[in-house]
């Protein structure tokens, strides 16, 4: 495929990152519809000429990728087989050996063999996903991102909750409808806000107004977000993974505490500035800062919440805004709520991020 005449350039290299990310060929092949809705929306896209990426056209390129490596892999393996011994080396060997020699290098070969099984048995880590038992609720493991820094990150069980707020709590807005969601997969939500120090080391610059490596990044957009997540394989979360991961089983206002002093920083206690992350209590998953400090973007356009049970919620295909939870440092309490939501300009400044991960965890991205 001659990426530069189809222009699906983007798309191209897309599939190589996350193949050389570890990423399977299914995960591949159902990551187009975040891929198409992040590049409609950046700014210039379509004026570039660039085009919407149909799920065929999608699926055709990731064939294609996958049919040259596979091709390649063919080719190496043929390499390899064919590759003559040196000088009769081989054949010197086993005539020189004879039938007495049997015996010893059939003890040999098993011995070896029983060697190799257990180096494969210690080297497996580096590959597999095996290598790592099946997570527990709150369970935290550490992701390295591209130059050594560390991303901490919490399992949040598959399960089901009540998502939006009851009529009668306090400061409640009525786009909170509450209904019941289902969250069909479990995922990996980082255990606090990125802070400036990882958006520098993988973007390369820092745009926050309030400067200070532990503080988490302000001042990004919603599409500068989306960047930073695909640079290093992950997303954005949806609303509704978003506030699951925020009530950890609560069905209080602020999470299983009930006391916003306690978990977060907001317009009584921060004085009117970002703080560094990890300073206030986890909830009962190990998820710290989803009340105040900076607002976090989701993935979801914003608008009114679908009647009666959903599962896996991803809101409506188009909007006019993205939202943000969780409030921030110049909040009132009633804005820092589980159940909150904004979809309303802010100043930038006042904008962060926390990912998610859906993928087999291998401890890199």
């Amino acid at each position: 495929m001659d990426a530069e005449h189809s222009g699906y350039g983007f798309y191209w290299e897309q599939v190589r990152r996350w193949r050389a990310l570890g990423w399977d060929w299914e995960d591949i092949l159902v990551g187009h519809h975040r891929l198409d809705r992040l590049q409609a929306k950046l700014k210039g896209w379509r004026e570039d000429g660039h085009p919407a990426l149909l799920v065929e056209e999608w699926q055709r390129i990731v064939q294609e990728c996958r049919e040259e490596d596979e091709g390649e892999e063919s080719a190496q393996d043929e390499s390899e087989t064919e590759e003559p011994a040196e000088d009769g080396e081989w054949e010197e060997e086993e005539e020189e050996e004879g039938e007495d020699g049997e015996e010893e290098c059939e003890e040999d070969e098993e011995e070896s063999g029983e060697e190799e099984e257990e180096e494969s048995e210690e080297e497996e880590p580096e590959s597999g996903e095996e290598e790592y038992d099946a997570p527990t609720p709150g369970e935290k493991r550490v992701l390295t991102l591209p130059r050594g820094g560390k991303l901490e990150m919490v399992w949040c069980p598959p399960g089901q909750f009540a998502m939006g707020s009851p009529e009668t709590e306090f400061g409640r807005k009525l786009d909170e409808v509450q209904h019941d969601v289902t969250l069909s997969q479990g995922f990996w939500i980082a255990k606090c806000p990125v802070t400036q120090g990882q958006w520098q080391e993988v973007m390369g610059s820092n745009p926050s107004v309030h400067r200070n490596a532990s503080c988490p990044v302000d001042n990004v957009s919603w599409e500068a977000c989306q960047d930073f997540c695909s640079r290093i394989g992950l997303a954005l979360p949806t609303e509704a993974q978003w506030e699951y991961a925020c009530r950890a089983g609560g069905t209080g206002d602020y999470g299983w505490s009930g006391r916003l002093g306690e978990m977060g920083w907001f317009c009584d206690n921060s004085g009117g500035v970002t703080h560094p992350v990890g300073q206030k209590l986890e909830n009962n998953w190990g998820v710290c800062d989803m009340h105040g400090n900076v607002s976090e973007w989701c993935a979801d356009w914003y608008g009114p919440y679908p009647g009666g049970e959903t599962t896996d919620p991803t809101g409506p295909e188009t909007g006019e805004s993205h939202v943000s939870r969780g409030g921030h440092y110049d909040s009132p309490a009633r804005y820092c709520r589980c159940a909150s939501r904004n979809s309303k300009p802010m100043p930038a400044n006042k904008l962060g991020l926390r990912p998610v991960m859906t993928r087999p965890w291998n401890g890199k991205v």
